[in-house]
């Protein structure tokens, strides 16, 4: 009834962007203002719109392949491209250590539910003076707090850890400027 999809995701990304072991994801820039975003008036914040194409165009590359961000862009000093570069390595610096902090608080996070569900499930055990209600409810309060323990270790963790290395990727890449013809 359903045909199968046939669309490999490797197969694209070697076709349309690796070259010479590196994945190379190209920019169009039609002016050289574009890469600033639009509300920064000190010209600090890379262009919203830049950042979620490369963003987009980076989370199915395998990380077998280092990242080129090649910018086309019409004419561009020297010293406006290393702007940009700067300005491309604070914004994803930034974001991997704004994802280190949320690893860290969530650890903290991990170890209270953990003494805290712990603690319940003890208590619910130990007491008989709270009766089979009162015990029941401590039971179960404890074992959601052991299981929200988990998942922050386990799930949370590992979507944060995965983005986490994307934007560690996109920090180390390589940035080159192309001038269009």
């Amino acid at each position: 009834m359903f045909k199968k999809n046939k669309f490999n995701l490797d197969e694209y990304i070697d076709y349309n962007y690796v070259e010479n072991d590196e994945a190379i994801i190209s920019v169009n820039i039609p002016k050289v203002s574009s890469f600033y975003n639009e509300f920064d008036a000190d010209k600090l914040a890379i262009s919203d719109d830049i950042t979620d194409f490369i963003d987009s165009r980076v989370k199915n590359i395998s990380t077998d392949y280092d990242i080129v961000l090649e910018f086309i862009v019409p004419k561009i000093s020297k010293k406006e491209q290393e702007k940009v570069k700067d300005i491309i390595k604070a914004h994803y610096g930034l974001l991997a250590s704004s994802k280190n902090h949320i690893l860290k608080v969530n650890n903290y996070k991990a170890i209270i539910l953990l003494f805290v569900g712990s603690s319940l499930l003890a208590i619910s055990y130990v007491f008989d003076s709270f009766g089979i209600l009162g015990k029941e409810i401590l039971s179960i309060a404890g074992w959601v707090a052991a299981w929200e323990t988990f998942n922050t270790i386990m799930v949370d963790a590992i979507a944060i850890k995965s983005s986490k290395s994307i934007l560690d990727r996109l920090y180390n890449a390589k940035i080159i400027f192309t001038q269009k013809k």
